[in-house]
This record gives structure tokens, C-alpha cells and sequence, in this order.
């Protein structure tokens, strides 16, 4: 005030930000909850829910009318519910299905995937591995970098029973081969042609590689090995499994 100065500081510690603030925005999830005065903002019902612990019997539209809310599951009720990843994800899905869940930069843009987007490629992946007759005990390789269809073909895998296996990106023919043969792994999810090209080097050094699933395209069509599958047509494999068998 002295100097006629506004100062903004970015927080995670509320105790910190209500003592030395005359106005605070909260943010749950990137999305504003609340703004005003500290104390508004702590009196706030969102803010309660979101950082305090505590819950009110309802929630206040924007126009002051009273409206009923679900009680927000505790962490027991959370944990009995999602003791895997996948059921962990559906449960997000469910609750959060529109808030975004995963960013990825695509040719300097970012692309941004809600956890409804997210449970779907899932879904689609799983059905599609199934599909290829993968299933419970399987061993599914996964390498490239850190991306959205890594951490879905991950949580697949194990929705479906079978282990995921990650290699880095950065793994040595023979480690890969070891990795693969050890693990007698069926399929390998693969990012891009540089992971193609070292899973297609090993040839019979992991004899038991039937399918390599790849997510980017560029690159690959100079390559004719039938094990060869974008993911994207994984995905629709999984659709048609859904649409003859919705159950």
C-alpha cells in the first residue's frame, strides 16, 4: 500500500495466503472455486470441500437458491471403490468426466484429454486387446515416452488382467530383448518408428512378439511386417468388440 504496489503470489499453503492477502482467487483444478476477501473465501462452501475438509449441507447457486448436493466421498469410501487403476480411473471418469485430466504438446500445441476422453481410450484399447485374444497373465510391453497412450495402455492392460511391462525409451536392443523374452510378452506398445525400428531388430530374439502397437504414424509406411498395428485401429477393434457385445 505504501508504494501503491500490487504483489500476486501463487500458493498452495492456505494458511499463508489468508494471513498476508486482501483478495484470493482459489483454483481447484484449475478451475475457479471462489474470489473475494479471505474471509468470504474462507466461509466459501467450495473452498470448504476443496481444501478444507469440511462439508455443508448444501451448496449456493448463483442465485442465492438452495440446492442439494451429494456428499463428497471420503477416502475410505474412495479406496473401497478404486483399489485398482482402473476402477480408480472410472470413478474419475464418473466424477470429474468433463475436467481435463491429460495435456499433450503436438506440434507446439497443446491438446488437452478429459477423464471422460481418457476412461474412453482406455475402454477402447482394453476391448481391442481382448480382441487380439490378449487376456489375464498376459505380459504387454510398453515404450516410449511419457504421453497419453502410455498411461492408457497401461491401465488396459490391467483392466484386462495382464501385467504391463514399461521399457525407457532409451533402452539398448538388449535389454529390450532380455525384458521381452523374460517376460514372454505377446504385444509392445511402441510411441513411434524409433521404437518400432529397435522392436523389429530383435526379430527372434523375443519370439513370442505377435503385435507392436504404434501411436504415431509418421514414418511407418515403409514398413510391411504384419505384427504392424497403429493404435488408432486398436481403438476401433475395441468399438466393434463393444457395439457386437455391449454387455
Amino acid at each position: 500500500e505504501e508504494f501503491g504496489m500490487t504483489v500476486m503470489m501463487i500458493e498452495h499453503d492456505m494458511g499463508v495466503v489468508m494471513d498476508i492477502s486482501h483478495r484470493v482467487m482459489v483454483l481447484d483444478f484449475g478451475r475457479k472455486i471462489a474470489e473475494g476477501d479471505p474471509a468470504s473465501v474462507l466461509a466459501d462452501p467450495h473452498v470448504k470441500r476443496a481444501y478444507l475438509g469440511e462439508e455443508d449441507e448444501v451448496l449456493v447457486d448463483p442465485d442465492d437458491t438452495p440446492a442439494p448436493r451429494e456428499s463428497a466421498m471420503d477416502y475410505a469410501g474412495r479406496a473401497a471403490q478404486s483399489d485398482t487403476f482402473p476402477k480408480l480411473l472410472r470413478l474419475n471418469a464418473k466424477e470429474y468426466g468433463g475436467e481435463i485430466a491429460l495435456r499433450e504438446k503436438d506440434l507446439g500445441l497443446w491438446r488437452v484429454f478429459t477423464w471422460n476422453d481418457y476412461q474412453t481410450r482406455v475402454h477402447d484399447f482394453a476391448l481391442g486387446l481382448v480382441e487380439l485374444g490378449l487376456g489375464r497373465g498376459d505380459v504387454i510391453g510398453i515404450i516410449g515416452d511419457n504421453r497419453p497412450d502410455w498411461v492408457a495402455a497401461e491401465i488396459a492392460t490391467h483392466a484386462i488382467g495382464a501385467m504391463s511391462l514399461g521399457l525407457y525409451r532409451d533402452v539398448l536392443d538388449e535389454e529390450a530383448a532380455y525384458l521381452l523374452s523374460y517376460g514372454d510378452a505377446k504385444l509392445v506398445f511402441a510411441e513411434d518408428e524409433d521404437q518400432v525400428d529397435k522392436l523389429l531388430a530383435l526379430a527372434d530374439r523375443a519370439p513370442n512378439l505377435k503385435h507392436i502397437v504404434y501411436s504415431d504414424p509418421r514414418g511407418m509406411r515403409k514398413y510391411d511386417d504384419p505384427r504392424l498395428m497403429e493404435a488408432e485401429k486398436l481403438a476401433s477393434m475395441g468399438r466393434d468388440r463393444a457395439a457386437r457385445e455391449p454387455d
